[in-house]
């Protein structure tokens, strides 16, 4: 899979995929959420929890480009 067919997956795709298949790189608690990065097949996704309501807000894919310079 790669990044633009991650996109166009409904939002309970993309939640059942990422939490089968991906890894978490990072967590980062903050005043009223928790973000997490995952990385999946070959790129990133931001997923924002608000702990108050203790649902998923947001899925947002990611992809960086790292330049080596060779």
């Amino acid at each position: 899979m790669i990044l633009l067919d991650y996109i166009r997956l409904d939002f309970n795709e993309k939640s059942k995929l990422l939490w089968k298949e991906g890894t978490i790189v990072d967590v980062q608690v903050e005043k009223d959420v928790v973000i997490s990065l995952f990385y999946i097949y070959d790129f990133f996704v931001e997923v924002t929890v608000s702990i108050d309501k203790r649902e998923v807000m947001d899925i947002i894919p990611l992809m960086f480009i790292i330049e080596t310079g060779l």
